[in-house]
């Protein structure tokens, strides 16, 4: 039977591919590998794409078919960049401004 590509399975690092601040073991790698030749895998994780290979490895971005990093803000397909944007880049520096600015001011008219 070949690989079902109308099924993605998700997974996140800390706690579930790896434990927290550490690296994957030999066996979750197996795993992985034997469940990417029957569906699609990918990776979704908050930290930074430098975090994530130091947990699971540097090729880390050839062992799944997808990968998110910094929750979606840049994701990979089969290696390669799919995407990339930043909150900058999709609210725009203005509604940084005035989102920043109503922070403040709630934070200081809190008692």
């Amino acid at each position: 039977m070949g690989k079902n590509a109308n099924v993605l399975c998700l997974f996140d690092v800390d706690g579930t591919l790896a434990r927290s601040m550490n690296k994957w073991t030999p066996e979750m790698q197996s795993l992985m590998r034997q469940l990417r030749g029957k569906v699609l895998t990918g990776v979704v994780g908050g930290s930074n794409l430098a975090k994530q290979q130091g947990q699971l490895g540097a090729d880390c971005l050839d062992e799944f078919d997808f990968f998110f990093a910094e929750n979606g803000l840049t994701a990979w397909k089969d290696g390669k960049v799919l995407a990339s944007t930043s909150i900058k880049d999709h609210l725009g520096e203005k509604q940084i401004k005035e989102l920043v600015n109503f922070c403040l001011r709630y934070i200081a008219d809190l008692d």
